[in-house]
């Protein structure tokens, strides 16, 4: 099946508190680059209603804060088609800079729990070794594929671009955020593996 962007980007902002995005598209109008900056959805500020009226938000809870440090960005490419933008590239990903190196081990055990869905790397500056950063990448461009359709004609073959169904793509939205989130934990609030294991098994179960 083809993804229409719309639909994607629907499905990114129900599961990450995007802050912004910008377009960019061709002059023929034919192909497109969309990009964007979120944060971890539990960042996203609650509404405070009260009879029916919107009075303000609730404060952020403080031992969330360092969640700040998680930024999360999205590249998504796309081509026009019968009416209706298409995806045929998608980037998303986490940078920050925070140093693994006092937990590495349980970072890396962490990590291969999350294998199928997302990739943790370690980024060193070469002028200064002591100063490191993380990159955290979804591998939900991976069910994309492409099908080349030959159509009869010998010059001419068609290339149709697949993704799987959307409940296949919130799962690899939910691994990077809860990847993140256990990272988080490990790196900022100092937790356990036992109780980071405990969260995911009672996640998991929601």
């Amino acid at each position: 099946m083809t993804l229409l962007l719309d639909t994607l980007l629907d499905l990114l902002k129900s599961k990450v508190f995007v802050i912004s995005s910008e377009r960019f598209v061709n002059k023929d109008k034919t192909s497109l680059l969309e990009r964007g900056v979120g944060k971890h959805p539990l960042l996203k500020p609650e509404l405070i209603v009260i009879n029916d009226e919107l009075t303000g938000f609730k404060k952020i809870k403080r031992k969330l804060e360092a969640l700040e440090e998680f930024p999360i960005f999205y590249d998504i490419e796309g081509y026009w088609d019968e009416g209706a933008w298409y995806i045929n590239y998608i980037d998303l990903y986490i940078e920050a800079d925070v140093s693994i190196q006092d937990h590495l081990s349980d970072a890396i055990y962490l990590s291969k729990l999350f294998q199928e869905v997302v990739v943790l790397d370690r980024v060193f500056n070469t002028a200064c070794e002591s100063e490191e950063s993380i990159r955290i990448t979804s591998l939900i461009n991976e069910v994309l594929t492409v099908d080349l359709i030959d159509n009869g004609d010998d010059d001419e073959v068609v290339v149709q671009i697949n993704f799987a169904s959307v409940s296949t793509l919130t799962s690899y939205l939910d691994g990077l955020m809860n990847f993140t989130y256990v990272l988080y934990g490990l790196i900022q609030e100092k937790k356990s593996l036992k109780v980071l294991e405990t969260w995911l098994k009672n996640k998991k179960n929601e």
